[in-house]
């Protein structure tokens, strides 16, 4: 009950892949997060195949293959396509189970909710696509410091003005093309 309430409150899914039966065991979690009512479709690896973005697929299969052979911690951000045709993030982590001879027989792990922070992230890199546009196409010089003062960004128009590389502002040495006046 306590593993159960721990995976509901996280919105976690937990999996469990037999490779010599083929057997696949989801939680109820496991199913809402594809999309599904629980018990809705035996879950297989087929079928889970079906449910990934056909644009992710191959990366992860091949994830997968590698952290069984290297007998890593299998860790995968991919897009889910819910029966209704949407598309929804999930970060998936895992590992392998191996006999007495090293041989792979198992993969365990969960798979996490993650559509909402996975939209924020997107939403933040096309918004600093579309501010690095404007600041190498602005006709002022542009720099960012941090909260120490370090100069951490110049646009192509400060070098312009100061006749120094970027490198050249990296850090506090962005004072030093500052005239004394």
């Amino acid at each position: 009950e306590q593993r159960r309430l721990a995976l509901d409150l996280t919105n976690t899914g937990s999996w469990d892949w037999d490779f010599a039966t083929g057997a696949v065991c989801w939680s109820e979690q496991t199913y809402r997060l594809a999309g599904l009512m629980p018990g809705e479709v035996e879950p297989t690896y087929p079928f889970w195949r079906t449910l990934v973005h056909p644009e992710d697929l191959e990366r992860l299969e091949a994830a997968v293959a590698f952290h069984l052979e290297q007998r890593t911690f299998y860790e995968e951000e991919y897009r889910v396509v819910y029966p209704d045709g949407s598309v929804h993030w999930v970060l998936s982590k895992g590992h392998g189970i191996y006999d007495e001879t090293g041989q792979a027989v198992r993969m365990v792990g969960i798979t996490l909710d993650i559509h909402d922070r996975k939209l924020t992230e997107i939403a933040l890199e096309e918004s600093q696509r579309r501010y690095a546009s404007l600041t190498r196409a602005a006709p002022v010089a542009i720099f960012w410091l941090d909260v120490d003062g370090q100069c951490t960004y110049v646009n192509p128009r400060w070098s312009e003005m100061t006749g120094q590389p970027a490198s050249a502002a990296r850090g506090t040495d962005w004072l030093q093309t500052i005239h004394p006046d």
